[in-house]
């Protein structure tokens, strides 16, 4: 079945309460960013997370290849009811003009573009263990993979916004292309391994989706949307030592796929 998709974009949600000893973030009293015109800066960044599983099986998994049965022992061993694993791969080049904005001073016009790639997932210890050892150890049993479900996404923005004078404060608001997309939800999901592997019975019921598969090209489109960044900063003193506080959303919005794009329900018993 052939129908529109709507999700949401990944957001992150941050709130900073740190003494002013950064390196990276712009500083007003050593950068003076409020006495410089334009700026350019490129950013790049690749975050990796797992609660269980070790970064040398996801390392192995990305290299490709063996991966030895002592490798996939160790995260075996790790796994717990519930597991999560996911990836956030971004660039992103951004100008920020002059101060001031059609002739208001203490804000700056912003323009960037940028690419994301993200991916969430959440699993079953069973469903671990059949993955990298098979269903042998399950005869006779039920292994239970319900709760497991994932969702990973490519898409490319280019922002409009404004900023403060020292750029410690924006709103960026972002055109959304969705290069692609694909995921899945199992509330309900058990397989049933008979004696002597006779009889393999599944019992499912889930939901699965996907953008259009035709074409991958860099100016490929398979969805459209708008999206929501921004940050807000205040300084304050603890006693004698600066302390910053700020709260940042980024790309919090949503992507409409293309009719195109499928999406499969299933609630079926398979023996």
């Amino acid at each position: 079945m052939r129908r529109w998709i709507l999700l949401c974009s990944v957001a992150v949600l941050s709130l900073e309460v740190r003494p002013q000893m950064l390196v990276l973030p712009v500083d007003s009293l050593v950068d003076r960013p409020a006495e410089r015109g334009h700026s350019i800066t490129v950013e790049a960044w690749g975050e990796q997370s797992a609660n269980t599983v070790y970064n040398e099986l996801l390392l192995g998994l990305l290299r490709g290849g063996t991966l030895d049965r002592a490798m996939r022992e160790r995260s075996a061993d790790a796994t717990r009811a519930r597991n999560s694993l996911g990836y956030d791969l971004g660039a992103r080049i951004q100008w920020i003009g002059n101060d001031s904005l059609f002739g208001r001073a203490g804000l700056r016009p912003m323009v960037n573009i940028g690419y994301r790639d993200v991916l969430g997932t959440r699993f079953t210890e069973d469903l671990f263990a059949i993955a990298f050892f098979g269903n042998a150890a399950y005869e006779d049993r039920t292994a239970e993979l319900s709760g497991t479900a994932h969702l990973g996404m490519r898409y490319q923005t280019i922002g409009f916004g404004v900023a403060t004078a020292d750029r410690r404060s924006y709103l960026r608001v972002e055109l959304v292309n969705g290069r692609s997309m694909n995921a899945s939800d199992l509330p309900v999901a058990e397989v049933f391994t008979g004696i002597d592997g006779r009889v393999l019975e599944a019992d499912l019921d889930g939901t699965y989706w996907n953008s259009d598969t035709a074409g991958s090209g860099l100016g490929m489109s398979k969805g459209l949307g708008l999206a929501l960044s921004g940050r807000w900063s205040t300084r304050a003193l603890s006693g004698d030592l600066p302390v910053e506080i700020g709260i940042a959303v980024q790309d919090l919005g949503f992507v409409v796929w293309d009719d195109r794009s499928v999406r499969l329900s299933r609630d079926t018993l398979i023996n």
